[in-house]
């Protein structure tokens, strides 16, 4: 069970660069990038900063929220890592819902998880701008059966793409709450928009 959770951890920590975790404080306003924040109400742990992070309680190999903020034209839907040797698709800002949908699927499988499906593609509200959410779910290459959500929004020509997964069984509903309260917390600034909202 420890060598099936360090695998699949280590893939998992592709989507944040294998950076080093710091301590989010319940309460404190967390900048993505400069036109959008989220404010979590219980303590997280979050690797890296800016538009590429990911967020953990209980760590990785189990549950996180994966974070993805103003993603331009042409970039990957996560950061690269260290010694990575596959390219990854990239995000075009003319790209429908299901399209990101795909894109995210495709990201996933150049990282060795297996079995996307998802369920669910509907619009929603995200950070008070007409986006998406859908349901998901994959294997990691250990074999673990994962399930998460997503929330997605494309505005200016950039897209907002946040994401709950955890191990289906217990970990996914154990933080599952959690997560969407940090994402329904996300806000927009004038810096991108233009406008207060």
């Amino acid at each position: 069970m420890f060598t099936r959770g360090l695998l699949s951890g280590l893939l998992i920590c592709g989507l944040a660069a294998c950076n080093t975790y710091t301590l989010v404080k319940a309460g404190s306003p967390q900048d993505l990038t400069s036109a959008a924040q989220v404010v979590p109400e219980r303590t997280w742990s979050k690797a890296g900063s800016g538009k590429y992070q990911t967020w953990t309680i209980d760590g990785p190999a189990l549950h996180g929220i994966s974070i993805s903020a103003g993603i331009a034209d042409g970039e990957p839907l996560f950061e690269k890592f260290p010694g990575q040797s596959f390219t990854d698709p990239v995000f075009k800002d003319t790209m429908s819902p299901l399209e990101v949908v795909e894109l995210y699927r495709d990201a996933l499988q150049a990282r060795k998880f297996a079995d996307f499906a998802y369920t669910n593609l509907v619009p929603a509200d995200v950070g008070g701008k007409q986006g998406f959410r859908f349901d998901f779910s994959y294997k990691t290459q250990s074999g673990l059966e994962m399930k998460g959500f997503a929330k997605a929004v494309i505005e200016d020509e950039k897209l907002f793409f946040i994401s709950y997964f955890g191990a289906g069984v217990y970990y996914f509903p154990k933080h599952e709450q959690d997560a969407q309260q940090v994402i329904d917390s996300l806000q927009f600034t004038r810096a991108l928009f233009g406008a207060a909202v």
